[in-house]
């Protein structure tokens, strides 16, 4: 909720023609990497799929998240996942320069309003190339977040290959669009927006960060409410790396509170799984997932 509130807070000032608080902007970014990145249940409210209409820095929230997931599971030492968190933080800081009806239509944009639209990645560019005390890649990003790796998207760049950071970025911008419900679309669950991600691999996105990525969220996030080959639901409180198909779950009891634990990766005496996960479902409105992911122990 403070992470949320601190980026509300920057996104809104921008929008009222203000400056850019680079000092507020520092604290998220410490905020991010030392604490939320280390909590199950923010973790999984990022990861699971979003059923709430999700707003341009919330958004910038979660993609800044995962692309600290991605960035970690590439060996980024400190310093540049601090850098890769501030860039994916700002990346759509130039949506702020756009008519919110425009950014929230819910019906096909023309081609004017596409144009409007694809205009947010130069404007983010400019308002952050004048803001000192970013850093000199927080611009980059923000200008080249659309471009794909064989030189196409936009803005028109020509055939420059997008900095390694825009690359991390994209990939991350594009699943948490997919996982996350906006006024246009439906929400898309993880196994679904992963096998999106593959087809983009090689033309839009880079092939190696898609597969590290698909393998470091696994299909089924924690936080995400799974139906099981028992016709169980529960939610994902522990990945296993080792078999990423078979998380352990905590099962959902008929008042929304958490049931017993079970490891999906175990074997009847035949030596065949007891249990498989069938498909995500959506989260019941009233589920907290707090109740379910505190204390939780790390991934297998």
């Amino acid at each position: 909720a403070e992470s949320l509130a601190m980026a509300q807070q920057t996104f809104e000032d921008t929008a009222a023609g203000k400056d850019i608080d680079v000092v507020s902007v520092h604290d998220l970014v410490e905020l991010l990497i030392r604490k939320v990145a280390k909590s199950h249940a923010a973790l999984g409210q990022i990861l699971s799929v979003k059923q709430y209409e999700n707003l341009t820095y919330c958004h910038s929230v979660n993609v800044a998240m995962l692309s600290l997931l991605l960035g970690r599971q590439v060996g980024l030492d400190d310093a540049t996942a601090a850098a890769l968190v501030e860039a994916a933080l700002l990346h759509d800081i130039g949506k702020t320069k756009i008519p919110l009806e425009i950014v929230k239509k819910p019906g096909a944009l023309d081609k004017r309003e596409r144009a409007m639209i694809e205009a947010h990645t130069t404007l983010g560019s400019e308002i952050l190339m004048q803001t000192e005390g970013l850093h000199p890649l927080t611009p980059i990003v923000a200008l080249e977040h659309h471009r794909a790796v064989k030189g196409g998207g936009y803005p028109n760049l020509g055939t420059a290959i997008p900095h390694p950071m825009s690359q991390i970025v994209s990939v991350a911008d594009i699943y948490e669009a997919l996982t996350g419900a906006r006024t246009y679309q439906d929400a898309k669950p993880p196994e679904r927006a992963c096998l999106i991600l593959a087809r983009m691999a090689g033309e839009k996105l880079s092939t190696g960060l898609v597969k590290t990525f698909v393998n470091a969220i696994t299909f089924f996030p924690i936080g995400s409410c799974v139906k099981t080959s028992r016709e169980e639901c529960g939610v994902v409180i522990q990945t296993n790396h080792r078999e990423p198909l078979h998380p352990v779950i905590a099962l959902l009891r008929p008042d929304g509170q958490p049931g017993d634990r079970i490891d999906t990766a175990a074997r009847g005496t035949g030596g065949s799984y007891e249990r498989h996960i069938l498909e995500t479902i959506p989260a019941p409105p009233t589920l907290d997932l707090r109740e379910f992911l505190r204390e939780q122990p790390e991934a297998a």
